[in-house]
Protein backbone atom coordinates (compact mmCIF):
# COMPACT_ATOMS: atom_id res chain seq x y z
CA UNK A 1 0.00 0.00 0.00
CA UNK A 2 1.45 3.54 -1.12
CA UNK A 3 1.16 5.78 1.83
CA UNK A 4 1.97 9.58 0.96
CA UNK A 5 0.66 12.38 -1.17
CA UNK A 6 1.71 13.61 -4.74
CA UNK A 7 4.10 16.14 -5.27
CA UNK A 8 2.98 19.74 -4.60
CA UNK A 9 5.70 21.33 -6.83
CA UNK A 10 5.72 21.52 -10.67
CA UNK A 11 8.62 20.54 -11.09
CA UNK A 12 8.17 16.83 -12.64
CA UNK A 13 8.77 13.81 -10.67
CA UNK A 14 12.12 11.98 -10.65
CA UNK A 15 12.88 7.96 -11.03
CA UNK A 16 14.13 8.68 -7.10
CA UNK A 17 11.40 10.34 -6.35
CA UNK A 18 9.46 7.08 -7.04
CA UNK A 19 12.09 5.49 -5.87
CA UNK A 20 11.82 7.32 -2.26
CA UNK A 21 7.73 7.00 -1.99
CA UNK A 22 8.06 3.31 -3.20
CA UNK A 23 10.84 2.49 -0.66
CA UNK A 24 12.83 0.82 -3.51
CA UNK A 25 15.65 1.16 -4.98
CA UNK A 26 16.15 3.18 -8.24
CA UNK A 27 16.98 -0.01 -10.16
CA UNK A 28 13.98 -1.92 -8.64
CA UNK A 29 12.24 1.22 -10.07
CA UNK A 30 13.73 1.09 -13.25
CA UNK A 31 13.54 -2.67 -13.94
CA UNK A 32 9.90 -2.50 -13.12
CA UNK A 33 9.61 0.28 -15.90
CA UNK A 34 12.02 -1.82 -18.71
CA UNK A 35 11.60 -5.99 -17.20
CA UNK A 36 8.51 -6.01 -15.44
CA UNK A 37 9.02 -9.67 -15.62
CA UNK A 38 12.03 -9.96 -13.28
CA UNK A 39 9.81 -7.98 -10.06
CA UNK A 40 7.43 -9.54 -7.85
CA UNK A 41 3.53 -8.73 -8.01
CA UNK A 42 3.84 -6.60 -4.67
CA UNK A 43 6.87 -4.52 -5.97
CA UNK A 44 5.02 -3.98 -9.30
CA UNK A 45 1.74 -2.74 -7.39
CA UNK A 46 3.92 -0.98 -4.90
CA UNK A 47 6.33 0.82 -8.04
CA UNK A 48 3.35 1.69 -9.69
CA UNK A 49 1.03 3.19 -7.64
CA UNK A 50 3.83 5.52 -6.30
CA UNK A 51 4.24 6.70 -10.37
CA UNK A 52 0.64 6.98 -10.41
CA UNK A 53 0.31 9.02 -7.41
CA UNK A 54 3.69 11.26 -8.49
CA UNK A 55 2.28 11.16 -12.45
CA UNK A 56 5.83 10.09 -12.93
CA UNK A 57 6.31 9.32 -16.86
CA UNK A 58 9.69 7.84 -17.84
CA UNK A 59 11.65 9.47 -20.76
CA UNK A 60 10.79 7.64 -24.25
CA UNK A 61 14.33 8.89 -24.88
CA UNK A 62 16.15 8.28 -22.45
CA UNK A 63 15.10 4.14 -21.72
CA UNK A 64 15.56 3.91 -25.63
CA UNK A 65 18.97 4.82 -25.18
CA UNK A 66 19.77 2.88 -22.29
CA UNK A 67 17.71 -0.50 -23.02
CA UNK A 68 18.20 0.17 -27.09
CA UNK A 69 14.12 -0.62 -27.11
CA UNK A 70 11.25 1.61 -28.46
CA UNK A 71 8.81 0.31 -26.14
CA UNK A 72 6.86 -0.06 -29.16
CA UNK A 73 5.30 -3.47 -30.10
CA UNK A 74 2.95 -4.15 -33.74
CA UNK A 75 0.19 -5.84 -33.83
CA UNK A 76 -0.81 -7.05 -37.24
CA UNK A 77 -4.47 -8.71 -37.60
CA UNK A 78 -5.93 -10.21 -40.63
CA UNK A 79 -9.04 -8.08 -40.28
CA UNK A 80 -9.76 -5.75 -37.18
CA UNK A 81 -13.22 -5.69 -38.71
CA UNK A 82 -14.10 -9.45 -37.09
CA UNK A 83 -14.96 -9.38 -33.36
CA UNK A 84 -11.72 -12.06 -32.54
CA UNK A 85 -9.00 -9.43 -33.72
CA UNK A 86 -10.77 -6.35 -32.10
CA UNK A 87 -11.53 -7.89 -28.98
CA UNK A 88 -7.53 -9.26 -28.87
CA UNK A 89 -6.57 -6.07 -30.23
CA UNK A 90 -7.85 -4.35 -26.87
CA UNK A 91 -6.16 -7.42 -24.75
CA UNK A 92 -2.99 -6.84 -26.25
CA UNK A 93 -2.98 -2.99 -25.84
CA UNK A 94 -4.03 -3.13 -22.40
CA UNK A 95 -1.26 -6.14 -21.01
CA UNK A 96 0.85 -3.44 -22.85
CA UNK A 97 -0.01 -0.47 -21.31
CA UNK A 98 0.40 -1.71 -18.06
CA UNK A 99 4.36 -2.53 -19.09
CA UNK A 100 4.53 1.23 -20.30
CA UNK A 101 4.35 -0.19 -23.73
CA UNK A 102 2.92 1.14 -27.24
CA UNK A 103 0.62 -1.43 -29.66
CA UNK A 104 0.83 0.19 -33.23
CA UNK A 105 -1.80 -1.70 -34.63
CA UNK A 106 -1.68 -3.15 -38.72
CA UNK A 107 -4.94 -4.44 -40.57
CA UNK A 108 -4.04 -6.84 -43.57
CA UNK A 109 -7.95 -7.05 -44.67
CA UNK A 110 -6.63 -10.50 -45.23
CA UNK A 111 -4.38 -9.48 -48.31
CA UNK A 112 -1.27 -11.23 -48.28
CA UNK A 113 0.25 -8.50 -50.60
CA UNK A 114 -0.27 -6.22 -47.59
CA UNK A 115 1.51 -8.78 -44.74
CA UNK A 116 4.43 -8.64 -47.00
CA UNK A 117 4.66 -4.82 -47.30
CA UNK A 118 3.83 -4.12 -43.59
CA UNK A 119 6.72 -7.02 -42.43
CA UNK A 120 9.06 -5.63 -45.24
CA UNK A 121 8.56 -1.57 -43.13
CA UNK A 122 8.49 -3.13 -39.85
CA UNK A 123 12.01 -3.79 -40.17
CA UNK A 124 12.65 0.03 -40.69
CA UNK A 125 10.20 1.40 -37.58
CA UNK A 126 12.07 0.90 -34.93
CA UNK A 127 9.65 -1.57 -33.30
CA UNK A 128 10.78 -4.18 -30.16
CA UNK A 129 8.47 -7.26 -31.51
CA UNK A 130 5.70 -8.52 -33.76
CA UNK A 131 2.44 -10.22 -32.95
CA UNK A 132 1.03 -11.77 -35.75
CA UNK A 133 -2.57 -13.04 -35.43
CA UNK A 134 -3.42 -13.65 -38.91
CA UNK A 135 -5.27 -17.11 -40.64
CA UNK A 136 -3.33 -15.68 -43.27
CA UNK A 137 -0.11 -18.34 -44.96
CA UNK A 138 2.92 -17.43 -43.29
CA UNK A 139 4.84 -19.61 -45.26
CA UNK A 140 4.70 -18.21 -48.81
CA UNK A 141 8.30 -17.09 -50.02
CA UNK A 142 7.42 -13.41 -49.70
CA UNK A 143 6.23 -13.88 -46.68
CA UNK A 144 8.78 -15.98 -45.37
CA UNK A 145 11.68 -13.50 -46.69
CA UNK A 146 10.02 -10.72 -44.90
CA UNK A 147 9.82 -12.75 -41.38
CA UNK A 148 13.20 -13.97 -41.65
CA UNK A 149 14.97 -10.02 -42.20
CA UNK A 150 13.12 -9.21 -38.79
CA UNK A 151 13.85 -12.27 -37.28
CA UNK A 152 17.33 -11.51 -38.29
CA UNK A 153 17.49 -8.27 -36.88
CA UNK A 154 16.61 -9.80 -33.77
CA UNK A 155 13.28 -8.48 -33.63
CA UNK A 156 11.52 -11.61 -31.78
CA UNK A 157 7.94 -12.58 -33.35
CA UNK A 158 4.83 -14.02 -32.30
CA UNK A 159 2.78 -15.93 -34.33
CA UNK A 160 -0.50 -16.25 -31.91
CA UNK A 161 -3.01 -18.45 -33.81
CA UNK A 162 -0.88 -21.45 -34.08
CA UNK A 163 -1.11 -23.77 -36.77
CA UNK A 164 2.12 -23.69 -38.25
CA UNK A 165 5.98 -23.43 -37.59
CA UNK A 166 8.55 -20.81 -38.56
CA UNK A 167 12.09 -21.03 -38.14
CA UNK A 168 12.89 -18.40 -35.45
CA UNK A 169 9.22 -17.48 -34.58
CA UNK A 170 7.50 -17.99 -31.40
CA UNK A 171 4.46 -19.87 -31.50
CA UNK A 172 1.27 -19.39 -29.09
CA UNK A 173 -0.82 -21.53 -30.39
CA UNK A 174 -4.66 -21.37 -29.82
CA UNK A 175 -6.19 -24.91 -29.81
CA UNK A 176 -8.63 -23.95 -32.85
CA UNK A 177 -8.50 -27.74 -33.22
CA UNK A 178 -10.22 -28.53 -30.16
CA UNK A 179 -13.12 -25.58 -30.16
CA UNK A 180 -14.55 -27.64 -33.50
CA UNK A 181 -14.23 -31.20 -31.71
CA UNK A 182 -15.90 -29.62 -28.70
CA UNK A 183 -18.62 -28.36 -30.56
CA UNK A 184 -19.64 -30.61 -32.97
CA UNK A 185 -19.50 -33.55 -30.46
CA UNK A 186 -21.95 -31.31 -28.41
CA UNK A 187 -24.40 -31.09 -31.24
CA UNK A 188 -23.78 -34.72 -32.16
CA UNK A 189 -24.61 -35.43 -28.23
CA UNK A 190 -27.97 -33.27 -28.93
CA UNK A 191 -29.29 -35.41 -31.58
CA UNK A 192 -28.53 -33.44 -34.38
CA UNK A 193 -27.24 -36.29 -37.08
CA UNK A 194 -25.99 -34.11 -39.93
CA UNK A 195 -23.59 -31.93 -38.86
CA UNK A 196 -21.77 -29.28 -41.24
CA UNK A 197 -18.38 -26.92 -40.89
CA UNK A 198 -18.64 -23.58 -41.79
CA UNK A 199 -14.80 -22.01 -42.22
CA UNK A 200 -13.91 -18.74 -43.57
CA UNK A 201 -11.21 -19.28 -46.39
CA UNK A 202 -11.24 -23.39 -47.02
CA UNK A 203 -6.76 -23.03 -47.45
CA UNK A 204 -6.02 -20.66 -44.01
CA UNK A 205 -4.69 -22.02 -41.42
CA UNK A 206 -7.56 -21.32 -38.93
CA UNK A 207 -9.76 -23.22 -40.98
CA UNK A 208 -7.53 -26.03 -41.10
CA UNK A 209 -7.24 -26.51 -37.59
CA UNK A 210 -11.30 -26.28 -37.10
CA UNK A 211 -11.82 -28.82 -40.21
CA UNK A 212 -9.31 -31.29 -38.36
CA UNK A 213 -11.49 -31.50 -34.96
CA UNK A 214 -14.61 -31.21 -37.05
CA UNK A 215 -13.40 -34.49 -38.39
CA UNK A 216 -11.87 -36.42 -35.32
CA UNK A 217 -15.30 -35.70 -33.51
CA UNK A 218 -17.27 -36.73 -36.65
CA UNK A 219 -15.24 -40.29 -37.00
CA UNK A 220 -14.64 -40.75 -33.11
CA UNK A 221 -18.60 -40.88 -32.23
CA UNK A 222 -19.26 -43.25 -29.90
CA UNK A 223 -22.53 -45.12 -30.98
CA UNK A 224 -23.45 -41.86 -32.14
CA UNK A 225 -24.85 -42.07 -36.11
CA UNK A 226 -23.31 -39.11 -37.95
CA UNK A 227 -23.41 -37.97 -41.48
CA UNK A 228 -20.94 -37.33 -43.80
CA UNK A 229 -18.83 -34.48 -43.83
CA UNK A 230 -20.15 -31.23 -44.92
CA UNK A 231 -18.51 -28.44 -45.01
CA UNK A 232 -19.10 -25.13 -46.93
CA UNK A 233 -17.10 -21.79 -47.07
CA UNK A 234 -18.70 -18.12 -45.96
CA UNK A 235 -15.49 -15.81 -46.71
CA UNK A 236 -15.76 -14.68 -42.73
CA UNK A 237 -18.41 -12.53 -44.00
CA UNK A 238 -22.18 -11.95 -42.40
CA UNK A 239 -23.73 -12.12 -46.41
CA UNK A 240 -21.67 -14.47 -47.83
CA UNK A 241 -22.42 -17.08 -44.93
CA UNK A 242 -26.17 -16.17 -45.36
CA UNK A 243 -26.14 -16.75 -48.81
CA UNK A 244 -23.81 -20.40 -48.64
CA UNK A 245 -26.24 -21.14 -45.92
CA UNK A 246 -29.24 -20.29 -47.74
CA UNK A 247 -28.52 -22.22 -50.70
CA UNK A 248 -27.90 -25.61 -49.19
CA UNK A 249 -31.12 -25.18 -47.20
CA UNK A 250 -32.85 -23.88 -51.06
CA UNK A 251 -31.48 -27.47 -52.09
CA UNK A 252 -32.89 -29.42 -49.69
CA UNK A 253 -29.60 -30.51 -47.95
CA UNK A 254 -30.17 -32.74 -45.07
CA UNK A 255 -28.27 -30.15 -42.14
CA UNK A 256 -29.23 -30.71 -38.35
CA UNK A 257 -25.98 -28.99 -36.73
CA UNK A 258 -22.98 -26.38 -37.72
CA UNK A 259 -20.03 -25.30 -36.35
CA UNK A 260 -19.13 -21.89 -37.53
CA UNK A 261 -15.67 -20.43 -37.43
CA UNK A 262 -16.76 -16.73 -36.84
CA UNK A 263 -19.41 -14.47 -34.90
CA UNK A 264 -20.40 -12.53 -37.97
CA UNK A 265 -20.83 -15.84 -40.42
CA UNK A 266 -22.92 -17.17 -37.77
CA UNK A 267 -25.53 -14.36 -37.72
CA UNK A 268 -25.37 -15.09 -41.21
CA UNK A 269 -26.39 -18.95 -40.70
CA UNK A 270 -28.81 -17.52 -38.31
CA UNK A 271 -30.76 -15.47 -40.28
CA UNK A 272 -30.47 -17.83 -43.04
CA UNK A 273 -32.41 -20.43 -41.40
CA UNK A 274 -34.81 -18.19 -40.29
CA UNK A 275 -35.72 -17.19 -44.00
CA UNK A 276 -35.95 -20.49 -45.31
CA UNK A 277 -38.25 -21.66 -42.06
CA UNK A 278 -35.54 -23.33 -39.63
CA UNK A 279 -35.43 -21.91 -36.64
CA UNK A 280 -32.09 -21.62 -34.56
CA UNK A 281 -32.30 -23.57 -31.70
CA UNK A 282 -34.54 -25.45 -33.20
CA UNK A 283 -34.45 -27.78 -36.03
CA UNK A 284 -30.93 -26.64 -36.73
CA UNK A 285 -28.39 -26.09 -33.90
CA UNK A 286 -25.76 -23.69 -34.38
CA UNK A 287 -22.15 -23.60 -32.27
CA UNK A 288 -19.61 -20.73 -33.30
CA UNK A 289 -16.25 -21.38 -32.47
CA UNK A 290 -15.29 -17.59 -31.34
CA UNK A 291 -16.63 -16.06 -28.10
CA UNK A 292 -17.17 -12.36 -28.17
CA UNK A 293 -19.31 -10.30 -26.85
CA UNK A 294 -22.01 -9.75 -29.34
CA UNK A 295 -23.05 -13.49 -29.24
CA UNK A 296 -24.59 -12.44 -25.22
CA UNK A 297 -26.96 -9.98 -27.30
CA UNK A 298 -28.03 -11.59 -30.21
CA UNK A 299 -31.35 -13.41 -29.98
CA UNK A 300 -31.64 -15.82 -29.77
CA UNK A 301 -28.43 -15.82 -28.29
CA UNK A 302 -25.29 -17.84 -30.22
CA UNK A 303 -24.11 -21.04 -28.29
CA UNK A 304 -20.09 -20.73 -28.29
CA UNK A 305 -17.05 -23.33 -27.27
CA UNK A 306 -13.42 -20.90 -27.97
CA UNK A 307 -10.57 -19.68 -26.40
CA UNK A 308 -10.48 -16.86 -23.76
CA UNK A 309 -9.23 -13.70 -25.44
CA UNK A 310 -8.61 -11.48 -22.61
CA UNK A 311 -6.04 -14.84 -21.67
CA UNK A 312 -4.85 -14.76 -24.54
CA UNK A 313 -3.83 -11.46 -24.48
CA UNK A 314 -1.92 -11.74 -21.50
CA UNK A 315 -0.48 -14.64 -22.49
CA UNK A 316 0.78 -13.07 -25.63
CA UNK A 317 2.53 -10.39 -23.37
CA UNK A 318 4.37 -12.84 -21.03
CA UNK A 319 6.00 -14.76 -24.09
CA UNK A 320 7.07 -11.33 -25.53
CA UNK A 321 8.74 -10.74 -21.80
CA UNK A 322 10.75 -13.85 -22.16
CA UNK A 323 11.39 -13.32 -25.34
CA UNK A 324 12.90 -9.06 -24.75
CA UNK A 325 14.55 -10.43 -22.04
CA UNK A 326 16.39 -13.20 -23.77
CA UNK A 327 14.94 -16.02 -22.02
CA UNK A 328 14.31 -19.14 -23.93
CA UNK A 329 10.16 -19.90 -24.05
CA UNK A 330 9.11 -23.34 -25.26
CA UNK A 331 8.77 -23.36 -28.88
CA UNK A 332 4.99 -24.01 -28.76
CA UNK A 333 2.48 -23.41 -26.24
CA UNK A 334 -1.13 -24.24 -26.63
CA UNK A 335 -3.59 -22.33 -24.34
CA UNK A 336 -6.65 -24.78 -22.98
CA UNK A 337 -8.53 -22.49 -21.62
CA UNK A 338 -12.04 -22.76 -23.13
CA UNK A 339 -14.93 -21.17 -22.65
CA UNK A 340 -18.17 -23.32 -23.72
CA UNK A 341 -22.45 -21.88 -23.67
CA UNK A 342 -24.71 -23.80 -24.65
CA UNK A 343 -28.35 -22.51 -25.63
CA UNK A 344 -29.94 -26.02 -25.84
CA UNK A 345 -30.30 -28.60 -23.63
CA UNK A 346 -28.49 -31.99 -23.65
CA UNK A 347 -30.42 -35.07 -23.48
Amino acid sequence: MIRGDARESSTPATILDVAALAGVSRTTVSRVMNEPERVTAPTLEKVRAAAASLKYHPSAAARTLRSGRTGTIALVVGDISQPFHGALAQAVAREAGGRNMTVVLHDLSHREERLVTVLENLAEQGIDAVVLSTADLLDSAPVAGAIATLTGQGIPIINSLGGLEIPNVHVLGLDHARSARTATAALLDAGARSVGLMVGNPTDSYSSQLRTGYRQALTGTSGTKAGPALEIVGNYGFEQARCAVGALLEAGTPLEGLVVANTPMALGAIRAAAEHGHPIPGELRLICCEEVGLAEYVRPTIATVAADVENCGREIMVLLDQALSGTVPVPAKILPTMRHRETFPRP
